[in-house]
């Protein structure tokens, strides 16, 4: 494993304040989104880009960007580093998510239960989702730095399988991946 774990040093401090800024955009993306078309005086007429969705899969690309380089810095094969960084954007996705968490102030006169319930639970799923990238962020520049995403756990079965694969055949040194292709054994007619 090539990364040491990270120490607090003078460039944390502007590192997490941008990080701070883009998870307080991504809690609101539809207010961020008003805000800087206001800010820049731009009317909707004139605008390029007309949705704060924008902001959503920017933020969620991002992390996902982060998160690969993260892991391959960490020493993680190529795979299992695209897995990480495809399961964290798509944690991104539901994290930067354009909820209306300002409307559980408005609870009792959502007259249709059905239409509460899911407010409740798609502002619980956003703000889960938002904490562990919050505190995926503060692992890595505080405690762990690339042993964050080693000690990740992977939800696609098709990367543990390869990665157990490795085990079950006594290779720890080299991932699948890493090594040279090779055509399977066919058998003789």
């Amino acid at each position: 494993m090539s990364a040491a774990p990270r120490h607090f040093d003078i460039w944390s401090v502007p590192v997490l304040a941008l990080w701070a800024l883009f998870f307080a955009a991504g809690l609101m993306p539809e207010w961020t989104f008003d805000w800087c078309r206001d800010v820049g005086h731009v009317t909707t007429q004139d605008a390029l880009v007309n949705s704060y969705h924008l902001i959503t899969l920017l933020l969620a690309g991002y992390v996902s960007f982060f998160a690969f380089h993260g892991c391959r810095d960490a020493g993680i094969g190529a795979v299992e580093s695209n897995a990480k960084a495809l399961q964290l954007g798509v944690i991104g996705l539901l994290a930067f998510l354009a909820v209306p968490l300002d409307q559980l102030v408005y609870y009792d006169a959502i007259p249709l239960a059905f239409y509460r319930r899911l407010l409740v639970a798609m502002s619980a799923a956003k703000l889960v989702a938002w904490g562990y990238l919050v505190s995926v962020v503060l692992r890595h520049y505080f405690w762990g730095g690339g042993h964050v995403f080693v000690r990740m756990p992977c939800v696609f079965p098709s990367v543990r399988a390869g990665v157990g694969a490795l085990h079950v055949q006594g290779e720890t040194g080299t991932r699948a991946e890493d090594r040279p292709h090779r055509e399977p054994d066919l058998p003789e007619s």
